[in-house]
Formats: C-alpha cells, sequence, structure tokens
C-alpha cells in the first residue's frame, strides 16, 4: 500500500494556547502551511480548520471530530510523512522543531507519533550498537579462548568473521538498505551465525595439522569438512532467505542482509581461515627460530 499511495507516517505536532480561536487557528494553518513548503518528506497536514471552515464555527463543528484535533487549549495538527528509516524520522523530527522555531509559535509546543517513539527507539540502539558487537567478541573470544586455550587458534575464526561483517555494511550502503532497529543489531547476529562455519574448518586444521603439512592439512580441511559446513549454510540461507518473499520492507531486507551475510561467512570459511591459519603458523615458526 505504501508503494502505491506513499507513506503513512505520522508526527503530530502538538501546540500549547491561551484559546483555540479564529487568530490562533489562522495563525496555526499559516505555521502548517509553512512546514509543508519546507519539508520534502512530508506530503500533507491534517488539521481543524477544514472543520471549522465547514460547520461554520469551532463551537459547531461535532465533539467525536473535534477532540481528535483540540483538547481544552491544546491543539494538534498531523503532519503525513513518507519517511520509512530510522535516519529520515529523525531527521525529520529534527527539521520540524527547527522550522516551528524559525517560524515562532507563542506558546509551548511537542511534535509525537510513532516515527518519534522509533526515532528515539532506533537512537538508542545505534548507541548500543558498539556496545553490543564489543560484548559479543567478547563472549566468543573467551569461549574460544576456554576451547582452545591459545589465542591464535581463538582469533582466527573472528578475523574471517570481522572481514564479513564489514563487506556486509559496504552492501547495506551499495544496495541502499535503509538502517532500521532491525538491521542495528545485524554485527551480533553475523557473529553468533556466521562463525560456525570459521570454526568447523579450524577443527578440522587443527586435527589434520598433527598429521600432514599445513598445505596438505587446509585442503583435507575443506575437503572432509566443506561438504557438511556446506550444506548447514545451505539450510541457513534458506530459513532467512524466505524472509525476503514478505511483504514488510524491514523483514524483507532483513531476510536479504542474512542471506548475503551466511553466504559470505561460508566463503569467508573457505577462503580466509586456510589463510589466517597459514599465515599465522608461519609467523609463528620465524618467531621461534628469532628467538
Amino acid at each position: 500500500l505504501e508503494e502505491l499511495v506513499g507513506g503513512q507516517t505520522i508526527y503530530t505536532l502538538v501546540l500549547e494556547t491561551d484559546g483555540v480561536d479564529p487568530r490562533v487557528l489562522e495563525k496555526s494553518r499559516d505555521l502548517a502551511d509553512y512546514i509543508l513548503s519546507k519539508e520534502e518528506l512530508i506530503y500533507k497536514y491534517d488539521a481543524v480548520n477544514p472543520l471549522v471552515e465547514t460547520y461554520g464555527g469551532l463551537e459547531k463543528v461535532p465533539e467525536a471530530q473535534l477532540s481528535r484535533y483540540v483538547s481544552g487549549s491544546t491543539l494538534a495538527i498531523n503532519f503525513y510523512s513518507t519517511a520509512d528509516s530510522q535516519e529520515e524520522y529523525k531527521s525529520t523530527l529534527n527539521s520540524l522543531y527547527k522550522d516551528i522555531e524559525f517560524y515562532g509559535w507563542d506558546g509551548e509546543y511537542y511534535v509525537t507519533g510513532q516515527p518519534v517513539v522509533y526515532s528515539e527507539l532506533g537512537s538508542i540502539m545505534i548507541d548500543s550498537q558498539t556496545t553490543m558487537t564489543l560484548v559479543a567478541y567478547v563472549g566468543i573470544l573467551a569461549v574460544l579462548l576456554l576451547i582452545y586455550r591459545s589465542l591464535r587458534k581463538a582469533i582466527v575464526p573472528l578475523l574471517a568473521i570481522t572481514s564479513v561483517i564489514g563487506i556486509m555494511n559496504l552492501v547495506m550502503f551499495i544496495s541502499g538498505v535503509k538502517q532500521t532497529m532491525v538491521s542495528i543489531a545485524l554485527n551480533s547476529i553475523v557473529l553468533g551465525l556466521g562463525i560456525d562455519y570459521s570454526i568447523m574448518i579450524t577443527e578440522r586444521y587443527l586435527e589434520e595439522r598433527q598429521s600432514v603439512s599445513p598445505a596438505q592439512a587446509v585442503r583435507r580441511a575443506i575437503e572432509y569438512t566443506g561438504k557438511a559446513t556446506t550444506t548447514s549454510a545451505l539450510a541457513t540461507m534458506g530459513g532467512f532467505g524466505a524472509l525476503m518473499l514478505s511483504t514488510f520492507p524491514v523483514m524483507r531486507d532483513f531476510g536479504f542482509l542474512a542471506l548475503v551475510s551466511i553466504s559470505l561467512s561460508l566463503l569467508a570459511a573457505f577462503t580466509v581461515v586456510p589463510a589466517f591459519l597459514m599465515l599465522t603458523e608461519r609467523l609463528g615458526e620465524r618467531l621461534k627460530k628469532s628467538s
């Protein structure tokens, strides 16, 4: 529906007055017209003024309709916007306040509505995104250190998945996927889901390395573990890929991002992990020789 008729995001501007009278109604309409002319993402507004003109006076407007816009000495104006992402919610909200401040209003005022709530929630999640990612890194590193008791063995899977996270943010930028409260948590989700494949290859490599050379260990790890790892990844991709069939944009974008992230995680497990395993092993041998 939004793709056909435009967005239905509604910002409600609440104006405090000394009393709702014709002068206040006229000024509020001028303010609404000014905002409409300035904001690209706002395409119309809804106020009490047309009802007053239709019924021939404020006191003649039925209470059921009047209560949508007037409550005591407060006056509400609904602005309809095409904003559909956290960034657009926030930028439109900030622009509304700047417009009102520039135009000038004698009383108090504030903006409310669903996009305002989404904007605040999104800001909280963005502020905590770094914390969530760091906690995920620390938690995974602690588990791997506990199992492998080796910093080198624990870090290699994390290096691979870190490259995936970097590429995923680039994919979001290139494909134009907008930041949402779901996509904000993608880093932590990718860490939890995608690192499995790197761990499988790493574990098999370490087992094979006990009896063969690094190059042979890599070859055997991919040969013996590749089928199971690929099957697991394809099953996960199928589950998340189904979300792309959703008509809800947020879920559709998340399905796309999850599908790409799992694909990249599998690719990193077969390329980045073996490369880093052999590289770190060579560096370790050089350090031993130099010492």
